[in-house]
């Protein structure tokens, strides 16, 4: 399937909103996403999103020969697979170039720049070694998939663990995770991707683009960068003219950021560390009922209603099944305090993601449905048939009286005369119910 064009007004739109200084989602120029990191219950088994772009890397491990060139050292084969369920232009039949982009990427970045010790990795020199795997599938693509693979890929890296190893003599022993503990890959450092788009007619640069943003955006430019402020890697997709000073203030910001993602990485597997330790519940069967990594899923939004009067008093309540719906209640300045099942009602409702719908009406019932309360013929006899021999039965009469919650009062006289039943209207604050009750019922 070939990839969806973007039109022209889209384009215009989009170039007129980042010259005014706007973006389509309300971030700032310099704003990212939010990054969520959720563990599986294998090591190095990692589910990442930054926004509604999501990525799953899987670590593993097996012994191999090694290079040649380099005996002492282990191997690091990096693997990223842009699946079709991310979007409908991937085939996986073929490789495109966006895909061989990002796989050269992101080795450059962890073996140019020798962050994994490769060398930690030799358990037999010239003879065997471990060969590291990272697999990363693009599950959902919104933008940025650069940055959220590598995040992905380096957390992956940081939580996964290597079985251990016994050489003697000629003899290997790999050692099981019930008989020693397993061992962490060692990381020197941390080299982060952070990625702007570049708008060469308004001289802008934006951060961590969407996936509309990057199709009209002029080039792109990537940077890896670990919490050192070192410069890991450089790359300019596209062309685009701008000022030097404009790229240097882009390398200082993306240090910062590199700063907090290792930062985030850190803290998020020291959590794992701990909840495995206490032998908690770890693993995405939990983060799928609590709807963490749920495609599309978003967290509540709140919506200020600006027509209405913020002085008057209201109560909100929520309607079970989705978030998004509410119904507020307000109060008129010339009566007294109406109840929940009389007032009227303001309704949000859900319109797709991220958007709700106001209405001011209030529920309306009854409309366009079948009429259930005409009964058939066969109930018609016989309640006939029950009314005819209840005539000749004594009758104890009950009353009941409660308190009405609304300010219409009703009262239900039910006879054994007749199957109908009265219902009238009383000013009153009290309801009177008249039930009749056959002898036989007692």
């Amino acid at each position: 399937m070939k990839e969806t064009i973007v039109s022209s007004c889209e384009r215009t739109f989009l170039k007129k909103a980042i010259s005014e200084g706007t973006r389509l989602d309300g971030r700032q120029f310099n704003e990212w996403r939010k990054i969520n990191i959720n563990f599986g219950t294998d090591w190095g088994c990692v589910h990442v999103s930054l926004g509604e772009t999501k990525v799953l890397a899987q670590v593993t491990c097996e012994v191999a020969l090694p290079k040649q060139t380099r005996p002492n050292e282990g191997l690091l084969n990096v693997n990223v697979e842009l699946s079709t369920m991310a979007s409908p232009y991937f085939e996986t039949s073929r490789s495109t170039d966006e895909f061989i982009q990002i796989n050269r990427l992101l080795e450059k970045a962890l073996k140019d720049s020798r962050a994994i010790d490769l060398e930690s990795l030799c358990i037999v020199a010239e003879e065997k070694v471990w060969a590291i795997r990272v697999d990363v599938t693009v599950l959902n693509h919104e933008g940025n998939i650069m940055d959220c693979v590598s995040i992905a890929a380096l957390t992956a890296l940081t939580h996964f663990k290597r079985p251990d190893v016994t050489t003697t003599g000629e003899q290997i022993i790999i050692h099981t995770l019930q008989d020693k503990d397993p061992l962490p890959i060692v990381i020197h450092h941390y080299p982060v991707s952070v990625t702007y788009a570049v708008f060469g007619d308004n001289n802008a640069v934006i951060a961590d683009p969407t996936i509309i943003e990057e199709k009209v955006s002029d080039a792109l430019l990537l940077f890896g960068v670990n919490a050192f402020r070192e410069l890991c890697g450089l790359h300019l997709a596209g062309s685009a003219l701008t000022q030097p000073e404009l790229i240097l203030s882009c390398a200082n910001k993306s240090a910062e950021r590199a700063i907090f993602v290792v930062q985030f990485i850190k803290e998020a597997i020291a959590k794992d560390a701990e909840l495995r330790n206490f032998q908690n519940t770890v693993g995405f069967d939990k983060c799928i009922q609590e709807n963490k990594i749920t495609a599309l899923a978003c967290e509540r939004m709140p919506i200020k209603l600006s027509k209405f009067n913020p002085d008057n008093d209201f109560t909100s309540k929520k309607r079970p099944g989705n978030g998004f719906n509410k119904h507020f209640y307000f109060n008129d300045e010339n009566e007294e305090q109406i109840n929940e099942e009389t007032s009227s009602e303001v309704c949000i409702n859900s319109v797709g993601t991220g958007s709700a719908e106001v209405t001011n009406e209030a529920p309306k019932f009854g409309e366009g449905l079948k009429n259930t309360w005409i009964a058939e013929k066969q109930e018609l006899s016989d309640l006939d048939s029950a009314s005819e021999e209840e005539d000749q039965k004594p009758c104890i009469s009950t009353k009941m009286e409660y308190k009405s919650k609304t300010k219409a009062n009703v009262i239900v006289i039910d006879s054994s005369e007749s199957s109908e039943e009265d219902v009238v209207l009383l000013e009153e604050e009290i309801v009177k119910i008249d039930l009749t009750v056959s002898s036989n019922d007692v």
